[in-house]
């Protein structure tokens, strides 16, 4: 399982397609802390930010290896379920 992990990662950071979400969540973390208003808002404005940017994130992850390189690594790993599960 451990091996699934780090190849998916090494994939998904080859990739660069993790750089454009990020960027738009450090950008939005700075602009909602500059004020300095209460923090509850400012909590509030960085999670709503978070849900859309970690959504993005977990479909760039999914989706980083080429189809036919997925059923590779699938038959590879054994299963379906396994791969999957080491995607997460």
């Amino acid at each position: 399982m451990k091996a699934i992990v780090r190849y998916v990662a090494a994939d998904a950071m080859r990739s660069q397609r993790w750089v454009a979400p990020v960027l738009l969540f450090a950008a939005a973390v700075l602009i909602f802390n500059t004020d300095a208003g209460p923090l509850l808002s400012t909590y509030a404005d960085t999670a709503a930010c978070l849900l859309p940017v970690a959504a993005w994130l977990t479909v760039v992850i999914v989706n980083a290896e080429d189809p036919v390189l997925t059923d590779v690594s699938i038959v590879t790993v054994g299963s379906d379920v396994r791969f999957r599960l080491g995607n997460c």
